[in-house]
Parts: structure tokens; C-alpha cells; sequence
């Protein structure tokens, strides 16, 4: 299990993918679907960012993969019973918090780019 503290969490999204939270990519750790903040709001889905590390895109936007089909996208979330998640944040507050791994990043930051 990969455990961060919330800043170090927050640092390596800006690492990997800039600091505009909407493109940070997260892995679904059922079906391997990668989404973005970017991606639930083009689907016209409410607060995506308390969702977005948290729950498959799929459980909005009809997915049919499930715990025993893992066609991408799912209605997995890691608020269930069963949970697959090999990362978690320490929040603020100090509480433990289950979290989808980092996606792929579309490009690599350099130091000169400032995440731009």
C-alpha cells in the first residue's frame, strides 16, 4: 500500500500532470478506466472532484463493468464493501482516505514549464 500525506499527494498530481487539477488522471482499480475532473465535467456530472479518485466514472454514465466484468468503464467505488485500492492520502485532518492510483500522464514536465 502506497500511503501519502494529502500536500505529497497534491505535489505529485502537479508532478505528473500539471496544476490544473481538471486534467489529473486517476485509475480506476477495478476496470483500469483513467479519468479526469475534466472528463466527469464534459459528462455533466456534480462535484467530480470528491469523485473523481474515488469512484469509476462508469457509476454515472451507465457503465457496464462491475466486480466480476471489468469492462471499462465501471460502477466500481472504493465506498463499497470490496476495496481494491493500493493507495491512500492521509488527509488534514490526519484521517486515511482510499484513493485510485495516478493514470498515465499525457507529457512530461520540465523544471523551465512551471506546469504550464
Amino acid at each position: 500500500m502506497k500511503t501519502y500525506q494529502y500536500q505529497e499527494w497534491i505535489d505529485k498530481a502537479v508532478e505528473l500532470f500539471g496544476k490544473d487539477s481538471r486534467n489529473w488522471k486517476f485509475k480506476c482499480c477495478n476496470c483500469g478506466h483513467e479519468q479526469s475532473i475534466q472528463d466527469f465535467e464534459d459528462a455533466g456530472i456534480e462535484t467530480p472532484d470528491n469523485k473523481v479518485f474515488f469512484s469509476c466514472i462508469g457509476r454515472w454514465t451507465n457503465g457496464e463493468g462491475t466486480m466480476g466484468n471489468k469492462k471499462s468503464p465501471c460502477n466500481y467505488t472504493l465506498g463499497g464493501l470490496f476495496a481494491l485500492n493500493e493507495v491512500e492520502v492521509i488527509d488534514q485532518e490526519g484521517a486515511t482516505r482510499k484513493v485510485f492510483d495516478f493514470g498515465t500522464p499525457l507529457f512530461s514536465l520540465n523544471q523551465n514549464d512551471n506546469g504550464k
